[in-house]
Parts: C-alpha cells; sequence; structure tokens
C-alpha cells in the first residue's frame, strides 16, 4: 500500500497507526491476515526533504514527478503562461530527486519514479543517472527509453547527472544529454 500527498514523518505516523489499527480490527474479526508493505509517494518537496526522519520505518518509496516538479516551481501544469517551468529536467527537481534517492539509499529502501517523466528517453537517463533503478512507464514508451538507456554507460550517465544539478535551467540539463 502506498499513502499519496505525505508531507513529514507525522503523515508517516498517521499511516503506520492507521495500518496497525485496521491490521488489529481484522485479526480481532478472525480474518487471515498478510504482510503488507507500507510506502509513501514522494509528491510534496517537504516530503523529500524530512524523508529521512521516517524512511527506515516504510518499505518503499516512489517519486511522483509531475506533482513534484508542480510544487517545487509553484507552476500550474495546466497554466500554459508558466509552460517553461513544466519541463521535468528542470533543475529544482532534479536536486529533489537526489536527495530522495540519498534518503532511501540511507534507509534500504525500494525508490521508483511514476509520472510522465519516466517515459521521456532523455529524462531516463538522467533518472538511471542521479541513482533511479525502476523507471514506471506506459508500454508505448518503454521501447524507446529501453534503446536510449542501453547505448549509454552508467559512469557517464552518472557524471552528467551529477553536474546536471549545477545547471541553471531545465533546457540546459536537456542539452547535455541530446
Amino acid at each position: 500500500m502506498q499513502a499519496p500527498l505525505v508531507a513529514d514523518a507525522g503523515d508517516v505516523d498517521v499511516l503506520l497507526e492507521l495500518a496497525s489499527r485496521a491490521r488489529a480490527e481484522a485479526v480481532a474479526a478472525g480474518h487471515a491476515v498478510g504482510d503488507v508493505d507500507l510506502g509513501v509517494m514522494l509528491e510534496i518537496p517537504s516530503a523529500v526533504l524530512t524523508a529521512d526522519a521516517y524512511a527506515e520505518r516504510i518499505a518503499f518509496a516512489s517519486l511522483g514527478t509531475n506533482d513534484l516538479l508542480q510544487y517545487a516551481v509553484a507552476a500550474d501544469r495546466g497554466n500554459p503562461g508558466v509552460e517553461r517551468y513544466q519541463d521535468p529536467l528542470h533543475p529544482a527537481l532534479l536536486a529533489l530527486i537526489r536527495a530522495a534517492v540519498v534518503a532511501a539509499t540511507r534507509a534500504k529502501i525500494d525508490l521508483s519514479v511514476c509520472g510522465e517523466m519516466a517515459g521521456d528517453p532523455v529524462a531516463a537517463l538522467v533518472l538511471v543517472g542521479l541513482g533511479i533503478r525502476s523507471l514506471s512507464m506506459g508500454a508505448s514508451r518503454l521501447p524507446a527509453v529501453r534503446r536510449a538507456i542501453q547505448t549509454a554507460t552508467l559512469s557517464d550517465l552518472e557524471g552528467r547527472a551529477l553536474a546536471s544539478l549545477r545547471a541553471g535551467t531545465a533546457a540546459e540539463v536537456r542539452a547535455a544529454f541530446t
């Protein structure tokens, strides 16, 4: 089970308490209860920035890059007037993704990326370079992403991705990977 829109450790406390209560009620009612992995969606910058406070208590996390980008740059996805901020290679989003990778690695939990970003071959290269190893995308996007990843070396992607954290714009990042 995965909880959406988690903001901080307090939300994880609520998730764990509700899951514990539901489990106890099911057991009390005589139902067979198996193990359930609990995880969170990282869709709000505060969830990423506070991940060290709770990541060891969950089994996995998934980056919701569409919402995370929108909240990171305070730009509504439906507003064409701020379209330049909607490129998922924006350096602010990449910094949050890298912070999430570091926190997940420290906590020894799985971290994946879902959303349109994972299905963009150029963005997938950046994600792999930043340390993401699980990408979720529509099936039609898989062949192009697979081709892009197979033609690159991990060390090259890591070097370019880490350098992209110092970029000023998404266009600079995209240019470094095309």
